[in-house]
């Protein structure tokens, strides 16, 4: 089932054959968002919608079951997203995927398979979530090197924004030659499962959109789904943290230079002072002697004057 919704009142614009027979809507002006299921009728999900409005959200995952007229249960999983048609903007809201269960089946299964698919959608948004706030970037991509998933940090550092980025090449963050070669290093993973990075990391460099270049910390996990693989990549701009090693061995090599000028000046003052103390006591014990013969001049032999 599909809807589109008004983005400025939530009422519906658009919904597709299944949606229409399924909540026998007549009149599209008068069927708004929240009238999909009570359960969207609360404060908390208007403040999602909100931020979902205001770009804060990529998306809201609902899992909701209601009956239908004809003796059965409808189990789905709805998805409510942003999009943009003809430069505006509406809430899109997809059942992605919907179990229609007999209401004469044990009660207890149903209730046990509502149960588990809405833990899965809980334990989906808190994992996405705590992706979102990362405090490293984290950038998501298929094997094919498709990006599936870029967060808030990851945003702030190459200075893309999610959806700028997403269903676009990872290549687009890196230089030349990593650029053009990048999808070659995957398809050579994939068949010799060779690894120059995944498991392991190292530092490698990055491009931010404004085509600045940046030291980067890279650390790449894999995850092997029945679909393909999947690569997640946590990435730290290292600017700073080299701007300061750099700083650091600056300062150091000030200080070894200081210490290398102040050993040659005391160097240099020793060798002057023992320089003229040689050259003022050789001199000196001259008169010193001489000073002494005349001072014994018994007898008067020498005149006072002969003395000076």
């Amino acid at each position: 089932m599909l809807f589109i919704f008004s983005s400025a009142d939530f009422k519906l614009q658009y919904a597709d054959k299944d949606a229409i027979r399924h909540f026998n809507i007549v009149d599209l002006a008068s069927f708004k968002i929240f009238d999909i299921h009570s359960q969207l009728n609360s404060p908390l999900f208007t403040a999602e919608l909100v931020d979902l409005c205001n770009g804060q959200l990529q998306c809201i995952e609902r899992v909701l079951k209601f009956g239908l007229p004809e003796a059965a249960c409808v189990v789905g999983k709805f998805i409510f997203s942003l999009v943009k048609i003809a430069k505006s903007e509406f809430v899109e809201a997809v059942c992605e995927s919907c179990s229609h269960k007999s209401i004469s089946e044990d009660p207890l299964k149903l209730d046990l398979l509502y149960d588990a698919e809405r833990r899965l959608v809980v334990s989906e948004r808190t994992m996405a979530s705590i992706i979102e706030l990362a405090v490293d970037g984290v950038v998501i991509i298929d094997s094919a090197g498709i990006i599936q998933g870029f967060n808030r940090a990851a945003e702030k550092m190459f200075g893309y924004s999610c959806y700028e980025t997403l269903g676009q090449n990872v290549s687009m963050l890196m230089p030349e030659p990593h650029r053009t070669m990048h999808d070659g290093y995957i398809t050579r993973y994939l068949n010799t499962r060779i690894s120059h990075i995944v498991g392991i990391g190292r530092e490698v460099e990055a491009q931010r959109k404004n085509g600045e270049l940046f030291p980067m910390d890279l650390a790449v996990a894999e995850v092997r789904l029945e679909s393909g693989s999947l690569f997640t990549g946590f990435v730290r701009d290292l600017t700073e943290r080299k701007k300061l090693i750099n700083e650091q061995k600056l300062i150091l090599e000030e200080l070894q230079t200081a210490k290398s000028e102040a050993e040659r000046s005391s160097q240099a003052k020793s060798f002057f002072i023992a320089k003229m103390n040689h050259e003022l006591r050789t001199p000196l014990n001259s008169i010193i002697g001489f000073s002494r013969h005349l001072l014994k001049n018994p007898g008067k032999i020498f005149a006072d004057r002969d003395v000076l």
